[in-house]
């Protein structure tokens, strides 16, 4: 199948993650940027299974609090947002995950979200108001563990 064909065909092409990431740390390395599909519900409200993100190589200067970023972690390679900041390390954590918290170095962060395709235009996730509102919803976590706990799914 040349190039061409494979963009347009609707097949999935399933690939071992460990040969996937490979290909996209070599293409943030080369300094692209990567569009990325999500996979998972780690990231919800504010990234949703099957989303397509772009992401380009991590810089200095993106290392902040709110920013999506893909890292190498002792649990695999994961997508999630920086919550807090301490020299060289980051803290990460999926905006639905309602306990984890992931410890990374920051030479271990390869990329940073830029913004999640809807239909056929990108929206900027690197807004204020939208990393604003992430930290907020993560802060609100021991309430949302109360109240995940008291209508959470329950048994029949």
């Amino acid at each position: 199948m040349n190039a061409a064909n494979f963009l347009t065909t609707k097949k999935k092409l399933r690939v071992p993650n460990q040969d996937f990431f490979a290909h996209i740390k070599e293409a943030l390395h080369d300094g692209n940027d990567v569009v990325l599909p999500v996979k998972g519900v780690s990231m919800v409200p504010f990234l949703r299974n099957g989303d397509r993100l772009l992401i380009k190589p991590i810089a200095k200067s993106d290392f902040k609090l709110g920013k999506v970023v893909l890292a190498n972690t002792k649990y695999g390679i994961i997508l999630h947002r920086i919550v807090a900041m301490r020299k060289e390390w980051i803290y990460m954590a999926g905006d639905g995950n309602l306990m984890q918290i992931e410890k990374v170095h920051k030479e271990d962060v390869w990329a940073v979200g830029i913004a999640v395709m809807e239909g056929s235009t990108y929206k900027n996730i690197q807004r204020f108001s939208i990393e604003a509102a992430a930290l907020l919803w993560f802060l609100l976590r021991p309430f949302r563990i109360v109240v995940h706990k008291l209508f959470g799914k329950r048994k029949k």
